[in-house]
């Protein structure tokens, strides 16, 4: 897994959160909407980011499991 960094694109007068690959400094994920602040939208990205994390471990997981007997 990537290492991930944070940060808040100004658009027009508000600001839109973006997930970038460390080491390619390739844009992985962009919010959809914008925020009033950098803050606002930094920590969403961050959210939203781990939030697709969280939803693919999820399904490996299940993948893994599924048919188990416990």
């Amino acid at each position: 897994m990537p290492t991930v960094n944070f940060y808040a694109e100004l658009i027009g007068d508000s600001f839109r959160g973006e997930a970038v690959n460390a080491e390619t400094y390739e844009t992985v994920f962009r919010t959809p909407g914008t925020y009033p602040d950098p803050q606002m939208a930094q920590m969403a990205a961050q959210r939203m980011y781990a939030a697709r994390i969280n939803a693919a471990m999820a399904r490996e997981y299940a993948d893994a499991h599924r048919g188990a007997v416990a």
